[in-house]
């Protein structure tokens, strides 16, 4: 048998009982459409759209109706258990502290590492300074560039610079103005150069991790605070290797290659 057009296919509202009814006109008698009608007999009118009852062009049988049927209606969400919903906040707290734990790990590990190599080369630069004999505090190699003196005054000078950059209090015991003058002999000298690289080294061990993200002018360059926090270290070794050079050419030997 052909099956019907949409044209053809019976209202589904039943208006005395106010559920959807199917028509025995409308039993499809396709093997390839079952018949429904009587479990869209027991679905309510107030549960379904009212466009999804309104045959279509293509509605030949009751089956294509039905499926809109079926997909109309508006099911409740069931809501989580009280367990599960418990569980899944709990693993959500698990991973934020997974995270939280792992960066702040990452943040000990690069402030240790950092603190590491800057009392390297502070404590070697101490170090030569120790070696050099009070004598060879005034020599340079050539006129225009810094003595052995003068090389300790720049070091403390710009560690008491770079602690200010990264937002610290100035100094309470070393003025950047009057360093200079004051090293008037080597035991001045090497007391306040140890002075400045205490006050810078406090400075990075304290600066709090929070900050080091934020961008900041450094000498003309825009850069993350994280790059002032690294420039104490990378200055201490610059000079550390200049110093290296100067005692090498006093025939001073560097106490760590004995």
């Amino acid at each position: 048998m052909r099956d019907k057009p949409a044209s053809a296919v019976p209202a589904l509202l039943d208006a005395d009982d106010g559920t959807a009814v199917v028509n025995d006109e409308l039993r499809c008698h396709s093997p390839i459409c079952p018949d429904q009608h009587e479990v869209v007999a027991r679905v309510g009118i107030e549960d379904l759209s009212p466009r999804a009852l309104v045959p279509r062009r293509g509605d030949t049988c009751a089956g294509s109706l039905l499926d809109r049927v079926y997909a109309s209606v508006e099911r409740p969400r069931m809501p989580l258990p009280r367990s599960l919903r418990l569980l899944v906040a709990l693993l959500g707290c698990c991973f934020a502290l997974t995270a939280s734990a792992a960066e702040n790990a990452f943040e000990a590990t690069f402030r240790k590492s950092l603190l590491q190599s800057f009392d390297d080369a502070s404590g070697k630069i101490l170090a030569l300074a120790e070696e050099i004999p009070e004598q060879d505090y005034g020599w340079r190699p050539m006129n225009g560039v810094s003595s052995v003196t003068e090389v300790l005054v720049h070091v403390t000078e710009t560690n008491l610079f770079l602690g200010t950059m990264l937002g610290a209090p100035a100094s309470t015991t070393l003025d950047a103005k009057t360093v200079g003058a004051a090293m008037k002999s080597k035991a001045a000298a090497i007391a306040m150069t140890k002075q400045g690289m205490d006050y810078i080294r406090n400075v990075i061990a304290t600066v709090p991790a929070a900050e080091l993200n934020a961008e900041m002018n450094i000498f003309g360059t825009k850069a993350p605070k994280l790059r002032a926090a690294m420039l104490p270290s990378d200055h201490a070794h610059e000079h550390l290797g200049q110093l290296i050079a100067y005692a090498r050419s006093n025939q001073v030997v560097p106490p760590w290659s004995r």
